[in-house]
């Protein structure tokens, strides 16, 4: 076997069936035909103000109300509602943010750990969302990621809700100190109080 090819890491969307890759590549025709599992970390962002406002309804909305691109049917995916557990429980990390050129939509991307697995790796959902917070597509690399609405998805939108919903507020320890020093006194000393 030649050492180069051993080497190659396979695409994301090369291990897919014709059927799923056909889905999976119309996703990302919401941005550019940029593929979230196949772009180095560079590009990716921390930056939480770069996310578009999404709110809880946004969410519901998407769950439940939004339609598969593939059969224009509703969702209706209640069960993934459920999802806020996994995000309360602390099961949604590195969420990431990019938003690809020519395009007003911005894709987030985090890890989940897997609901019932908890000691693989873990999953890699990533959701588009336009320039007002709606949700336009997503997917995870899960078993059930083709079907387009899943726990892990949920999970991810519920924490990028939550990321949301915080940065627009500011906490007294969120600031530098605006307490002036007593007049009469050069410096504050440090002591220990007992």
């Amino acid at each position: 076997m030649d050492k180069s090819k051993a080497k190659e890491k396979i695409k994301y969307v090369d291990k897919l069936d014709a059927e799923p890759r056909s889905r999976y590549l119309s996703k990302l025709k919401y941005l550019n035909d940029f593929d979230p599992y196949d772009c180095p970390a560079k590009v990716w962002s921390l930056d939480v103000n770069k996310l578009p406002n999404v709110l809880h309804g946004d969410i519901w909305n998407y769950l439940v109300y939004g339609g598969s691109s593939y059969t224009h049917d509703q969702f209706k995916s209640y069960k993934s509602l459920e999802a806020h557990n996994q995000f309360t429980h602390g099961w949604v990390h590195d969420l990431k943010i990019f938003c690809p050129d020519s395009t007003d939509n911005t894709v987030v991307k985090a890890k989940v750990l897997h609901s019932m697995r908890l000691n693989e790796k873990p999953l890699l959902p990533w959701v588009v969302v336009d320039s007002i917070g709606t949700v336009v597509t997503s997917h995870c690399d899960c078993m059930a990621g083709l079907g387009e609405t899943f726990t892990h998805v949920g999970a991810l939108l519920f924490k990028l809700e939550f990321v949301c919903r915080i940065r627009e507020k500011t906490t007294v320890t969120g600031v530098p100190a605006y307490w002036m020093i007593p007049s009469g006194l050069d410096k504050v000393e440090p002591c220990v109080v007992t």
